[in-house]
């Protein structure tokens, strides 16, 4: 359907949070955006890519690092594995730069837009490891003043204990549904 189509249509009925796979795809996006739109980059920070207009999803210690110190104004994401054991910063990873990164909230514009992660088995409404997850995401970001996200479409379908500040319906805005 081509993304700047989508995502104009999308911003103009009231969206503002967008999500991409790479940096080239989110600088591809941005010149069809208003500047309130924040296109979030899922692979983070990676080395060499140019994140301007952009906010980054930290996924590791070596991203939050590489980013800090190169960016050391400006917005970025934190992505918690919570159990999906595929991306995100563990539970200890997480506790060794949560002051660092929370911190940052207050310093004029800069520091986590968000604090994210991902249900490993959302399509499967009745699978254990969708409460144990919310339960640790809950238990990793109780009491931090950042927007929270954990529901993509099936996290959506869920239930409003999954949502919290943010929801990325990803394909069920095109009627795919998980279960």
């Amino acid at each position: 359907l081509g993304a700047a189509r989508v995502a104009t249509a999308l911003y103009e009925a009231g969206t503002r949070d967008f999500f991409v796979a790479l940096a080239g795809e989110g600088r591809a996006l941005r010149p069809h955006l208003p500047t309130d739109a924040r296109i979030n980059v899922l692979s983070g920070h990676m080395e060499g890519a140019d994140l301007t207009g952009l906010v980054p999803v930290l996924n590791s210690l070596e991203q939050f690092f590489r980013d800090r110190v190169t960016r050391k104004k400006g917005v970025f994401a934190i992505q918690l594995d919570t159990g999906m054991n595929r991306l995100g910063m563990e539970r200890a990873e997480w506790a060794a730069v949560r002051a660092e990164a929370l911190e940052a909230v207050t310093d004029h514009g800069t520091g986590p837009a968000l604090v994210m992660s991902h249900l490993a088995n959302a399509d499967e409404a009745g699978h254990p490891s969708n409460p144990a997850q919310l339960a640790e995401f809950r238990a990793m970001t109780d009491g931090i003043a950042a927007p929270r996200s954990l529901a993509a479409t099936g996290g959506v379908l869920l239930g409003p204990d999954y949502h919290f500040d943010l929801t990325r319906p990803g394909i069920g805005l095109y009627g795919g549904l998980p279960f």
